[in-house]
């Protein structure tokens, strides 16, 4: 008779442990359900849904409100006709036949599948988005190193190598206008301008750079060409002030407001050279510009 009782302890012990691991694991358990009233549930462990999201368990034909459950922030499946992402630092919907897909909040939000008819990605674009410009810059600038290494004549590589940082500063503006709010078309504006006066200080230069030493020596430099250029760099003093003052009004991210201070110091540095070299070309006197002096 003792083994009988004492395996029949035994047997209730063993029966609750195991329910006890099937009530941590998979959340609530049911304690109790009486014809007419709503069933009871035991609480959930501690960390049953540590690394998902708890959702509220639905209402029955009864009115009794069923457990909660615990919801991945990643979802996948085939079928699904809502889901939604929030507050997460990843969020990945991938699926067939996704009717609805909202990802909010995240740093990174992916959407794939087939027949979405749906799909929603707020919330992560502004790290990609400003990567992606990044990487345009960055593309661009190759490309303008490239364009200058196969130019065959000396000078205009010279003077193209010279003004590069400057012209990669207007098309980095000029990328950037989707991304910088109401002002975008006003800097976008002043970009084009400058653009153009690009082009002609690098005639004004290349004008400067060909003028051999033999010419110099004897009727001194090209001071037509360096008076253009200066009245060129003061136009553009003017620009850079207006850009400067646009900055100031942007509403938008800091990376893109020191993205567009990079590109605004480019084009001072390249004003102050160019002035320099329109002073130093104004300086150079020949020898008949000395005649012309001592005869006057």
């Amino acid at each position: 008779m003792k083994k009988i009782i004492i395996s029949i302890l035994v047997l209730v012990l063993l029966c609750s442990v195991v329910l006890a691991q099937q009530q941590t694991q998979a959340g609530p358990t049911l304690i109790s359900a009486v014809d007419g009233t709503c069933p009871q549930y035991a609480p959930h462990a501690p960390d049953w849904c540590e690394d998902g999201t708890i959702v509220a368990g639905e209402v029955d034909d009864d009115g009794c409100i069923g457990p909660p459950s615990c919801e991945d922030e990643d979802a996948t499946g085939t079928g699904i006709e809502s889901v939604t992402v929030t507050g997460t630092d990843t969020g990945t919907v991938t699926g067939t036949g996704i009717e609805s897909v909202t990802v909010t909040g995240t740093d990174t939000g992916t959407v794939t599948g087939t027949e979405t008819d749906t799909g929603t990605v707020t919330g992560d674009s502004k790290g990609q988005a400003i990567a992606a410009l990044k990487q345009k810059i960055n593309q661009k600038k190759e490309e303008l190193e490239s364009e200058t290494e196969n130019l065959g004549n000396k000078y205009k590589q010279k003077v193209f190598k010279n003004q590069n940082a400057v012209r990669l500063a207007v098309h980095s503006l000029l990328a950037m206008e989707d991304r910088i709010g109401g002002i975008g078309q006003q800097i976008s504006q002043i970009a084009r301008e400058f653009n153009n006066s690009i082009k002609a200080t690098i005639n004004l230069e290349e004008r400067i750079q060909k003028r051999s030493r033999f010419v110099k020596f004897f009727v001194g430099g090209d001071e037509e060409a360096a008076e253009e250029l200066e009245e060129e760099t003061k136009k553009n003093e003017e620009k850079i002030k207006k850009l400067k003052q646009l900055k100031e009004e942007c509403d938008c991210e800091e990376e893109i407001k020191a993205l567009i201070q990079e590109q605004i110091a480019s084009m001072e540095g390249e004003q102050v050279r160019l002035k320099n070299l329109a002073q130093a070309e104004k300086k150079i006197r020949g020898i008949f510009s000395w005649l012309r002096r001592s005869s006057d």
